[in-house]
């Protein structure tokens, strides 16, 4: 990628563009687990849309803080180094259910494997707790961009 590119991609790589990306898994999430309510059913689908759905709350989130598109691209898809990034740096915290989902479901998602099949026995958080971490997550990156004017 050269500078030009790069400063396009800074311009238009939005807290509240990736908060409504992260918005939009959620939500997909939601309309497949409606029609498939069993944890079993498109196991891999709804892990997936769940974790994309935090990655992209997180890094509006980053964003947010001012963290550079570059900074963002260089944390990849890694759930925990995302929450290590806030936590250390902007002492912003995640209650011990949230960090349990992410840390189980991140050593699958942060290898893909909830994109490509892998054989074998997957230990992941259950998937409506998992839910819950993501909603909550949502829900605060979205008042704290909807207020950042307001101080």
């Amino acid at each position: 990628m050269n500078q030009v590119q790069i400063d396009e991609m800074e311009k238009r790589t939005t807290p509240r563009g990736l908060l409504n990306y992260a918005k939009e898994y959620y939500q997909g999430y939601e309309t497949i687990n409606k029609e498939h309510p069993k944890d079993t059913d498109c196991f891999p689908v709804k892990y997936y849309l769940l974790c994309h759905s935090f990655e992209l709350a997180m890094k509006s989130w980053l964003r947010l803080k001012g963290l550079s598109y570059l900074e963002l691209k260089g944390l990849g898809h890694d759930l925990e180094k995302s929450m290590e990034l806030l936590k250390n740096r902007y002492n912003i915290t995640f209650d011990s259910t949230t960090v349990e989902m992410v840390t189980l479901a991140n050593q699958y998602y942060v290898k893909k494997e909830f994109e490509y099949f892998v054989m074998g026995y997957k230990s992941v958080p259950v998937i409506t707790e998992l839910a819950s971490s993501v909603h909550l997550m949502i829900s605060k990156v979205n008042y704290h961009i909807t207020n950042q004017n307001k101080s």
